[in-house]
């Protein structure tokens, strides 16, 4: 599986991808919306994972934007400190497909990128 993470903080994406990578997951970076815009016009994922808050352009946004403009298909993960209702709301109208809060569980994340590229 072809995964993408998108997140601001490079600890935060290098421990994920440094787990899924041991779960044979192959893994792109991106550290801010207008990369993953880039990547993912580029690039076929399996899924994506995306964070809200980061500079250039946040997650919200970045995936309304893969979602009208690229037209990708690939299934979203928010992956977000934000854990208010409000948050969960826009991240799904944005076009995400699925919502895990920080802090989380790594299993737990493996098992919903597995379930989400499955479908």
């Amino acid at each position: 599986m072809k995964v993408l993470i998108v997140d601001d903080s490079h600890n935060v994406a290098e421990t994920i991808a440094d787990y899924l990578e041991l779960e044979g997951m192959v893994i792109d970076c991106a550290y801010h919306g207008e990369a993953a815009l880039k990547l993912a016009s580029e690039n076929h994922y399996d899924v994506i994972i995306m964070d809200i808050m980061m500079p250039k352009l946040d997650g919200i946004s970045a995936v309304r934007k893969l979602r009208e403009e690229v037209q990708c298909p690939t299934p979203i993960l928010f992956l977000t400190a934000k854990d208010r209702l409000d948050d969960k709301i826009a991240a799904f109208q944005a076009g995400g497909d699925d919502y895990l809060v920080k802090p989380f569980a790594m299993q737990e994340l493996s098992l919903r990128l597995n379930a989400l590229a499955s479908r």
